[in-house]
């Protein structure tokens, strides 16, 4: 007697917080669910964006980091095709994804955002028989199943993490009026790998003082630290304040740290006036050579005359990988 297959039509659909180049994913425990590898997940489909956000909880974090509204609240989906009476296992997890130029190498995958359940999400054929519509017309919360919403970040798969560490007091101006000032630092990743394509006349044009274009697709994040708590935020367009004898780290995610330099602009903080750009100073590639190292970096001002320096900016890169089944 030959044992008919059943075969099942499941919509995925869930609504998560995503930013510009992010998309949503599920991966499970089975073939057409990647097998909790996160480069074969299943990518879901934008549904529908709904500016703001879709938790209280989060709005309130990022008031505290004053952090720039950038965030969508949308409903992804994805039908996909599970055959037998299993249940299966899954979760969803946000991500930008890079495709491959070659046929022979996997896109690469950066984890952003994944759940953290210690149970996972459960597809069951037999409740799902029971009433496919109501299953089909659910929508799901990134991260609420269980009567608990627990969401981490991701970790490093394909890409390194390069960490900026400043502290203590180590802005050094050489101006007398600058000395006493408080600063705001913002950090821009810079694409080593086209330096070599652009000519004097393109560079200057394109870019003015910048030695190379931006970083499309790093994102660099900044963290303080002080005697109360700490803030990860995203930074604004004039940076983040550093107080005297703080501790402010700036990390950045790459495919590419051998191509990845940095640019940090340097703004006059005063209260109710608006921050003033007085100069800026970079950290190449070919300073980042050591998996840990201390440089002592010039400031150059505005006039592209050197104005002070900057003592002890730390850096380091992280290298490792997770397991995939800790999706």
């Amino acid at each position: 007697m030959t044992m008919m297959s059943v075969t099942f039509e499941v919509m995925f659909r869930v609504e998560a917080e995503v930013e510009s180049g992010e998309v949503v994913c599920v991966v499970g425990d089975c073939d057409r669910l990647g097998n909790w590898d996160p480069h074969h997940a299943v990518v879901l489909s934008r549904e529908s964006s709904i500016p703001g956000q879709c938790r209280k909880n989060n709005q309130q974090m990022e008031n505290r980091c004053d952090k720039e509204n950038r965030k969508t609240c949308d409903v992804w989906r994805k039908k996909v095709k599970l055959c037998g009476m299993k249940n299966y296992n899954y979760r969803y997890f946000v991500c930008q994804i890079i495709e491959s130029d070659s046929e022979f190498t996997e896109r690469t995958v950066k984890v952003i955002r994944w759940e953290t359940n210690i149970l996972p999400r459960v597809f069951s054929p037999a409740d799902y028989m029971k009433d496919p519509g109501k299953y089909d017309a659910e929508i799901m919360k990134f991260g609420e199943y269980g009567g608990k919403n627990h969401v981490t970040n991701g970790w490093l798969t394909d890409q390194s993490e390069i960490h900026i560490r400043i502290h203590g007091n180590p802005i050094r101006m050489w101006k007398p009026k600058y000395r006493k000032q408080t600063y705001r630092i913002k950090c821009t990743p810079l694409d080593q790998r086209y330096k070599d394509h652009l000519d004097e006349d393109e560079e200057e044009d394109e870019w003015g003082t910048h030695v190379s274009p931006p970083s499309t697709f790093t994102k660099v994040l900044v963290s303080t630290l002080d005697e109360r708590h700490i803030n990860h935020c995203v930074q604004s367009e004039s940076g983040t304040i550093f107080e005297a004898g703080s501790y402010m780290i700036f990390t950045a995610e790459t495919t590419e740290p051998e191509s990845l330099g940095f640019q940090f602009d340097f703004y006059v903080n005063q209260e109710g006036v608006t921050p003033k750009h007085i100069g800026y100073c970079y950290l190449l590639p070919v300073d980042l050579k050591k998996s840990n190292d201390t440089k002592t970096v010039p400031i150059t001002g505005l006039n592209h005359k050197p104005i002070g320096q900057i003592d002890r900016t730390a850096a380091d890169t992280v290298q490792t990988k997770s397991p995939y089944n800790q999706l």
